[in-house]
This record gives structure tokens, C-alpha cells and sequence, in this order.
């Protein structure tokens, strides 16, 4: 917990479960071990519910998926493991001091992610700059564009208050006649 210095600080308890796809009959993989809203994913976490954190469970069960987890370079590793935890925070009172259940453990609360983008490629297809989806892309570029997009390099973005000028042809440069 070297990123959550909180969390360990307060005695939080992690347990992580391995997952895996169900197989056919020929053992090759089906499906995925984990969804979330129906888009297969390599890890989950939850809080653990009281009653089985009073029974000895974990604070927080963190869900990998088998099948892929031993693919993965131990840095992915390591990302995966410090998302998952970064969703977490130890609730604090007004005087900073770590708020317990009734059983004396830290209680804990999600921590929202900085940016939820949902997109639908056709509608970005359709309304490019006017739609939702290029303006959020374009909102976390504009907050964060290094850090989640390297790969980009220093670019401008478009215009997003001109919906028209993706359609227009790009003006050549020269001299007129």
C-alpha cells in the first residue's frame, strides 16, 4: 500500500481473489472471469459487508482476472492493484481522526474516478465536435493530456465551438492568382 499511505495508516485489510472464464468442453476459455455493465474487465473491488468483515473478511476485496493477470508485465501488475485501492478512502472526521464501525474498523468510502467517459463511436461519427463524446475526450485531453495520452504528443485540439470546421476543407497555403 506504498500510494495509500490513509489505508495502511488505519489497519485496512485487502484480500484479492483470482477469478477465471468458464471452459467448454475442450478447456478453451469462454467468456471473461469479470464484466462491469457488460464490458469484460481485469479487476473488481468492493468493500466488504459488515456482517463478513465482523466474521474476519477483509475492508476491501480486490477481483483479478486469472486468466489474464500472469500475461500482464508485473508494472501493469502493480497499476491494477493501485487502481483498485485508489477507490478507496478511509472516512475521516472533522478533526481528521479515522471514523470506526461498530465493530472498531476503519469505515471506508469510494472515491469517484476523475473522469467516467461514455462513448458511442457512431454518434462521435455523426456529430463529431457537437457531440458528447468529443467533447469529453477532449475535456480529459485538455486536463490530463500527457499523462493519459502520450502517445498523441503536443496537438491542438479542434474548435469544439464550431461543429463545421471538421467538414471544411483545410485551407492551402500560398499565394493567390
Amino acid at each position: 500500500m506504498e500510494h495509500h499511505p490513509d489505508l495502511h495508516a488505519s489497519g485496512v485489510t485487502v484480500e484479492v481473489i483470482f477469478g477465471y472464464a468458464s471452459r467448454n468442453a475442450d478447456g478453451e476459455q469462454v467468456g471473461h472471469a469479470y464484466k462491469v455493465h457488460q464490458r469484460p474487465v481485469s479487476s473488481t473491488s468492493s468493500k466488504t459487508k459488515l456482517i463478513d468483515r465482523v466474521l474476519g473478511a477483509a475492508d476491501i476485496r480486490i477481483e483479478l482476472d486469472g486468466d489474464q493477470w500472469e500475461s500482464l508485465h508485473v508494472d501493469q501488475q502493480a497499476a491494477i492493484i493501485d487502481r483498485e485501492l485508489q477507490s478507496f478512502a478511509v472516512a475521516k472526521d472533522a478533526e481528521d481522526g479515522v471514523i470506526l464501525d461498530s465493530h472498531g474498523r476503519p469505515k471506508l468510502k469510494r472515491r469517484l474516478p476523475d473522469f467516467e467517459v461514455s462513448i458511442y463511436t457512431e454518434i462521435a461519427k455523426r456529430h463529431r465536435e457537437a457531440s458528447v463524446e468529443v467533447i469529453s475526450m477532449a475535456q480529459v485531453y485538455q486536463q490530463v493530456g500527457q499523462i493519459v495520452f502520450p502517445f498523441l504528443g503536443q496537438q491542438e485540439l479542434p474548435q469544439l465551438a464550431d461543429p463545421d470546421a471538421a467538414e471544411s476543407e483545410p485551407k492551402k497555403k500560398g499565394k493567390k492568382k
